[in-house]
């Protein structure tokens, strides 16, 4: 038997604020020894272990779209860096032959340096 949030977040290994929004947001099964809403709160191990299983929580894998979703931003991401690493490329040759480098007002606002 499990006798605070403390405890309880130790078992399941994570924060006592975290644990707290699971029983709030996802049933997680606790026992009030007072009929108050703050009051102190046991947990069965037992209990525990079937919510884990019975929930998401435990083993979260995302789902197809989320994996395809996630690969686009990823390549998306890629495809930015590359582009500002051949523009910084670009520039420092620029920089390195004496090129004075123009500056416009569209990209930094402001006037034209």
């Amino acid at each position: 038997m499990l006798n605070s949030w403390k405890e309880i977040a130790t078992y399941l290994g994570r924060g006592v604020r975290t644990v707290q929004r699971y029983e709030r947001e996802h049933q997680l099964p606790v026992r009030r020894t007072g009929h108050k809403s703050r009051s102190s709160v046991l947990a069965l191990s037992k209990d525990l272990d079937d919510w884990l299983r019975r929930t998401r929580l435990q083993n979260p894998e995302p789902t197809t779209t989320e994996v395809l979703r996630n690969r686009n931003l990823l390549e998306k991401h890629q495809r930015a860096i590359r582009m500002l690493e051949c523009g910084l490329l670009a520039l420092n040759e620029k920089l390195a032959e004496g090129e004075r480098i123009r500056l416009r007002k569209r990209w930094f606002g402001g006037e034209d340096y």
